[in-house]
């Protein structure tokens, strides 16, 4: 098994450039060659998620004041290790 700690693992541009996502695990190449992948990102400012039509997308705040997600107009808070 190969160990990679986070601090070691390349940033990679989201798909919208308008952040960095750090792959942990997937089953294929990035960008678009995996059906699944786990990947951390650091969100410090107001910033649009990239666009991955039919790709069902779950979201974990692991630390923080928690993130506010706008979906469809309606707001939803992500508090710390929510998901």
């Amino acid at each position: 098994m190969i160990v990679q700690r986070a601090l070691e693992r390349p940033g990679v541009p989201w798909r919208n450039g308008l952040g960095v996502q750090y792959e942990i695990t997937a089953d294929g190449p990035l960008p678009d060659g995996w059906g699944w992948r786990l990947s951390t990102a650091d969100i410090t400012t107001d910033v649009a998620f990239s666009s991955f039509p039919g790709v069902d997308r779950f979201f974990c705040v692991g630390t923080g004041n928690g993130v506010v997600l706008t979906i469809d107009g309606v707001d939803h808070r992500c508090e710390p290790r929510s998901v």
